[in-house]
């Protein structure tokens, strides 16, 4: 890739970037961080399928991860604080854990991790004394739109790098072999 084409991808990941930085500014919400650390983490990935497949890991655990936290918050409201909240970790934990452990190191493993981040994080602010009213909707609405928004950008600013031709002799030797 030349200086001037590695400059304009790199003006373009800002101008993707840019808009939904200023959304959340405008718009705080619980899931700004996460969200923004996402989509950063999606356009660093130098390989496009790559990016798209840890964005697609992403979502899920956080589709996951939301649901699980919400379920343990409903059981947390019911039940004495202390012993629900002390169960629920627990429960949720290590049941992400045995997920985890199952899928190793491949992209199931890395959705329950996620999951299991978001769980923690989400279930932990419905625990705290502070107030973080973020309804369960809304956090996965907010999740789905900026994957959308995220593709289809990709899609618009940033095509795929050109593929490269292999090199003659490489060619040449896989012909012979």
């Amino acid at each position: 890739m030349t200086e001037q084409g590695g400059a304009a991808r790199t003006l373009a990941k800002v101008a993707i970037v840019l808009p939904a930085e200023l959304y959340y500014l405008a718009e705080p919400t619980a899931l700004a961080f996460p969200a923004l650390l996402g989509l950063v983490t999606f356009l660093t990935a130098q390989d496009p399928a790559a990016g798209r497949v840890q964005l697609l890991i992403l979502l899920l655990g956080n589709l996951v991860g939301s649901i699980a936290a919400a379920a343990a918050s409903a059981i947390f409201e019911v039940g004495p604080a202390l012993p629900a909240l002390t169960l629920m970790a627990l429960l949720g934990s290590l049941g992400f854990a045995r997920w985890i452990i199952i899928r190793g190191r491949r992209p199931g493993g890395a959705v329950a991790l996620t999951g299991l981040v978001t769980f923690l994080m989400l279930f932990g602010l419905t625990a705290s004394p502070t107030a973080f009213e973020v309804p369960v909707l809304d956090r996965i609405a907010d999740i789905f739109v900026l994957s959308l928004y995220t593709i289809g950008t990709t899609a618009l600013l940033l095509p795929p790098p050109e593929p490269r031709r292999p090199a003659p002799m490489a060619a040449r030797s896989a012909h012979t072999s």
